[in-house]
C-alpha cells in the first residue's frame, strides 16, 4: 500500500496537520508513510520530527519493500502527527533521501552542487556525482534551494521567516507556502490583483497602475509589473516615486498633478520617503540590506539586496529618476542580472516564423510584447521596450526614459535615446537602422517581411485617432474586401488629416497590405490598441516622417 494513493489528501502538502484525531486512534488505525517523509508526533505542545528511516537498512531496495507501518493507539485528543518535508535550512548539511525518476532512492548529504550535477555523500561518507536531470523534480528544488542557503548571505538567517510575515511586511498578499518561480504567472497577478497587459507564444506580462491609496511595503508604487515565460513566474517589477509619474499628464484617485515644473524638490522629497519606507520594512522583517551592483548597460547601478527563500529583492534609487523594487530569482542577483545570450539564428528564425500571412492579404508581425505606458508621455520609451523585448534584449521603459533624457512628465527624444543606447545594442549585435523620408511601402514591407516592427514617429492627432479606431472596429466584420479595397482607395484620395504638432507620439508599425494600402501600427495603450489600420496616405498626413529598425 502507497501512502500517495490512500493518504493523497494527508501526503499531497507536506505542512498539513491531523488535528484532535482521537476517534480514529480509538479504533485503531494502521498508518503507512514512505520513506521520504520525517513524521512529527507532538501531544499538546510543538511537533517533534523523528526520522521515520532505520539508523541502519540493509539497502534501498529493502527501505522500498517494506516501509515502515505505524500502528497508533491512542486516547490522547490532544495528540497531533505531522507529515512533513525537511528542509535545508534547518540543517544544510543533514542526510536527506534523494530519490531518482525511474524510483531508486539513497539517503545522503549534499556535498557541493553546479548547475547540472550535484555530489553527495551517503551514509559512508564516499562522495559521488549524478546529473540533476535524473533526480524527481521535488529533489532537483531541494538542490537548488540547498544552493540558495550555501551562496546567498543572509538567505539561511532569513530561512525561517515564514510567507505570512513577508506578506505582512509588504502589505499584498504576494507569497503562498512556494516560491514565486514555481507559480503559473497567472496564479499570482490573480492573487495580487494585477490585469494582464501582454501575452504572446513565449511571455506574459500583468501591470497595474493603482490609485494613490495602494501601499507596497509602505509606499505608494505607481506602476506594478509581473512577468513570466514559458508558464512560470520570473521577476516582478515596481516603480514608485519617478519623474514620469509623479507629473505625469494624468493621474488616478484624484491626486492633484504638480504644476511646478522648475523645481525637482517635489521629486527629490518623494524618492527619499520611498527608499526609507521600503528599506525600513524589509530591514524589520529580513535584516540588514547587502550592496551589489545590478544590472546591464545603461541600467546598471548599485541596489540594496535583501533575500528570503530564493527570492531577492533589488532596491534602486536612481537619482532623480525614479525608485524601483525587482524581485528576481536568488540566482539570477547572484550573476548580476545579466541574461544568458540567445544566439542571432535562433532570434531570426523565431522573428520569420512571427509574421502571419492572412488570406485577405494582412501580413502582419505577432508576438510583439505589449508595453503600456500608463498615465504618463512614455510612449517613446515603451515603444522602444517593446522592440528590444522582442530582440531579447533586457529593457524597461523607466530605464529608457533615463536614457532618453526625458522631460518631468514624459516626452522622449528618438534620437536622443537611441544615441544613448548605441553602444549596448552593439555589443550585444544588434542593429539600428534608421531613415527619414516619406511612408513607401516597399521600404516598410521589407522589414516586417522578415519578422521586424517598425518604429515611426508621427503625430497622433484626434481627427486621426477618431478615424483610426472607427475603421479599425469596422474591418473586423469586413467579408467583402474587394468592396473594402474600393473603399480604402477612396479614403486615401480624399483624406486631409493634418500634423499638429502638440500631438507627438511614437508608435510601431506591424503589418500591411499592399492591396487594400494600409498599414498596421500598435500602440502602447495597452491590448486595445495592439493592432489599428490606417491608410499609408492618412498616415503619411500625419508622420514626422523619422523610422527605425531594431534587427540582427
Amino acid at each position: 500500500m502507497q501512502p500517495g494513493r490512500y493518504f493523497a489528501p494527508l501526503l499531497c502538502a507536506p505542512s498539513f496537520k491531523i488535528e484532535n484525531i482521537l476517534a480514529i486512534f480509538a479504533s485503531g488505525f494502521t498508518f503507512v508513510v514512505g520513506a521520504h517523509w520525517v513524521l512529527s508526533v507532538g501531544c499538546g505542545g510543538s511537533a517533534v520530527p523523528i526520522d521515520i528511516l532505520p539508523p541502519t537498512s540493509p539497502s534501498s531496495r529493502m527501505r522500498r519493500r517494506f516501509p515502515l507501518v505505524i500502528v497508533v493507539w491512542s486516547l490522547l485528543g490532544a495528540m497531533r502527527i505531522s507529515v512533513m518535508a525537511v528542509d535545508p535550512a534547518e540543517d544544510p548539511n543533514a542526510l536527506h533521501t534523494f530519490t531518482s525518476t525511474t524510483g531508486q532512492s539513497v539517503k545522503a548529504r549534499i556535498v557541493n552542487a553546479a548547475a547540472d550535477s550535484v555530489t553527495l555523500a551517503g551514509e559512508d561518507n564516499r562522495p559521488f556525482t549524478v546529473k540533476l536531470a535524473i533526480l524527481s523534480a521535488p529533489d532537483q528544488t531541494f538542490i537548488k534551494r540547498w544552493i540558495t542557503l550555501k551562496t546567498t548571505p543572509g538567505a539561511a538567517a532569513n530561512a525561517n521567516v515564514t510567507a505570512d510575515a513577508i506578506n505582512q511586511a509588504i502589505g499584498v498578499p504576494l507569497f503562498t507556502d512556494s516560491s514565486l518561480w514555481e507559480e503559473k504567472p497567472e496564479a499570482v497577478a490573480a492573487r495580487l490583483k494585477w490585469p494582464k497587459e501582454s501575452e504572446t507564444k513565449f511571455t506574459i506580462s500583468f501591470r497595474s497602475y493603482p490609485n494613490n491609496s495602494y501601499r507596497f511595503l509602505g509606499a505608494r508604487s505607481y506602476s506594478n509589473a509581473l512577468y513570466g515565460e514559458d508558464g512560470r513566474t520570473t521577476s516582478l517589477s515596481l516603480v514608485f516615486a519617478n519623474k514620469g509619474d509623479l507629473f505625469g499628464k494624468e493621474k488616478t484617485g484624484g491626486e492633484k498633478i504638480a504644476t511646478d515644473r522648475e523645481h525637482m524638490s517635489t521629486l527629490d522629497d518623494a524618492m527619499e520617503a520611498d527608499v526609507k519606507a521600503i528599506s525600513d520594512a524589509l530591514t524589520k522583517a529580513l535584516g540588514a540590506p547587502k550592496p551589489q551592483r545590478y544590472g546591464d548597460g545603461v541600467g546598471r547601478s548599485k541596489v540594496l539586496r535583501w533575500d528570503w527563500k530564493g527570492h531577492a529583492f533589488l532596491l534602486q534609487d536612481i537619482d532623480r529618476e525614479y525608485v524601483a523594487l525587482e524581485v528576481e530569482e536568488a540566482a539570477f542577483a547572484d550573476a548580476g542580472g545579466k541574461m544568458a545570450r540567445v544566439p542571432q539564428t535562433t532570434l531570426r528564425d523565431r522573428a520569420k516564423a512571427n509574421v502571419e500571412r492572412r488570406e485577405n492579404g494582412d501580413v502582419v508581425v505577432t508576438n510583439v510584447p505589449m508595453v503600456d505606458q500608463g498615465p504618463k508621455g512614455y510612449c517613446v520609451p515603451a515603444t522602444c521596450e517593446r522592440v528590444m523585448r522582442y530582440v531579447g534584449l533586457p529593457a524597461d521603459m523607466y530605464i529608457l526614459a533615463m536614457a532618453g533624457k526625458s522631460g518631468l512628465g514624459g516626452g522622449t527624444n528618438f534620437e536622443t535615446l537611441f544615441n544613448g543606447m548605441k553602444p549596448e545594442m552593439a555589443s550585444k549585435s544588434r542593429n539600428l537602422t534608421s531613415w527619414r523620408g516619406s511612408m513607401v511601402m516597399q521600404s516598410l514591407a521589407q522589414h516586417i517581411d522578415d519578422g521586424f516592427p517598425v518604429i515611426w514617429g508621427m503625430y497622433t492627432t484626434p481627427a486621426f485617432n477618431e478615424e483610426v479606431w472607427a475603421r479599425t472596429k469596422e474591418r473586423k466584420s469586413i467579408t467583402d474586401w474587394a468592396a473594402w479595397k474600393s473603399k480604402m482607395h477612396e479614403v486615401a484620395r480624399t483624406s486631409k488629416l493634418t500634423a499638429e504638432t502638440n500631438y507627438g507620439h511614437g508608435t510601431l508599425i506591424i503589418g500591411y497590405n499592399k492591396t487594400t494600402g494600409e498599414i498596421a501600427i500598435s500602440d502602447s495603450w495597452g491590448m486595445r490598441a495592439a493592432e489599428r489600420w490606417v491608410t499609408l496616405a492618412e498616415a503619411e498626413q500625419v508622420s514626422q516622417k523619422c523610422f527605425f529598425v531594431i534587427g540582427l
